[in-house]
């Protein structure tokens, strides 16, 4: 009961917090990834990464060893 009480606070406090699209605007998601597999010659561990667009906008990313 107490983590939802801390969820409605926490809703209550973010509630003018928010995103503005124009309209008539392309909102089309597109993704990338990249891997590569041993790639770093240092600890021959592999990396990868991602992104992802709405539109023209980058609105996440992403990247492991």
């Amino acid at each position: 009961m107490i983590v939802v009480k801390w969820i409605f606070r926490y809703l209550k406090g973010t509630m003018d917090y928010g995103l503005w699209y124009p309209k008539g605007k392309d909102f089309t998601l597109t993704a990338f990834s990249d891997v590569d597999w041993v790639g770093c010659v240092d600890d021959r561990k592999s990396t990868s990464g991602g992104t992802f667009y709405l539109g023209a906008n980058l609105v996440g990313w992403h990247g492991k060893k």
